[in-house]
């Protein structure tokens, strides 16, 4: 009886956990470059086995093949793209990332909505400063073009920097920071690939899909709480019929 409570109290904790990531991406559905994320589950044993293994240790033991959230998975296909025709909005036509500096770290983004801030830096709308081929980008005022492969020129043609744009192949080492950009154990790789200025990328989240699983997650919750009601109802029964004997 005490596993059935278990595997249903652990069914019922995923799914709010699933429900969870289904709001942060019906969230951000208007959120500029933003990636939607799904959680992955795993049995118990797995996710265990993986994490011990991971940092060179041997498993002992063993346990229920309860379920447990493996990961958080994100989706890096493309969005659709719209013309703003604000000379501060970039997007990115294909792979890739934008990369940006947060207090020293490198950081990556699908974001392309830009500006100029007081000291005449390129950086996002948080501040983070973005990141050319020689680091900071300085433009000092928003009268500037960038060409399909992201090379700056001034309103007179001088050659200022070049956007650097970066991707990997293993999109697994990315990890989403608090901020909703992401980082990198290991340095992404520069790349070529085209820019559009006066566009810019939306969020890739689906609203009719997202809104389908909530209601799946929802019934699916609303099952898993009636079945540990009656298991409760049961281990109390049989709780009270032994007091009897």
């Amino acid at each position: 009886m005490n596993k059935g409570f278990y595997l249903a109290a652990t069914a019922m904790l995923i799914h709010e956990r699933r429900l969870n990531s289904v709001s942060q991406n019906l969230a951000n559905i208007k959120t500029q470059g933003y990636k939607k994320e799904e959680m992955i589950v795993g049995t118990f044993n797995e996710v265990l086995s993986y994490r011990l293994d991971s940092q060179g240790k041997t498993l002992i033991g063993s346990t229920e093949n309860l379920q447990a959230v493996s990961e958080i998975a994100h989706y890096f296909d493309q969005a659709s793209i719209t013309s703003t025709q604000n000379p501060l909005d970039f997007a990115i036509m294909g792979e890739g990332f934008f990369e940006v500096n947060s207090n020293g770290q490198s950081l990556y983004t699908r974001n392309g909505s830009f500006k100029i801030d007081n000291e005449g830096y390129l950086t996002m709308q948080t501040g983070q400063r973005v990141q050319g081929q020689n680091g900071d980008i300085f433009i000092n005022h928003d009268r500037f073009v960038v060409n399909d492969y992201g090379m700056i020129y001034d309103e007179n043609g001088t050659y200022i920097d070049r956007l650097r744009l970066v991707s990997t192949e293993d999109y697994s080492s990315l990890t989403k920071e608090p901020t909703g950009l992401f980082s990198s154990a290991v340095p992404l790789e520069t790349i070529e690939t085209q820019i559009l200025q006066g566009s810019i990328e939306g969020s890739n989240v689906d609203m009719t899909e997202e809104l389908t699983k909530m209601m799946e997650i929802q019934r699916n919750f609303q099952s898993v709480a009636n079945a540990l009601k009656l298991i409760d109802r049961l281990n109390e029964r049989a709780a009270n019929e032994i007091a009897k004997l």
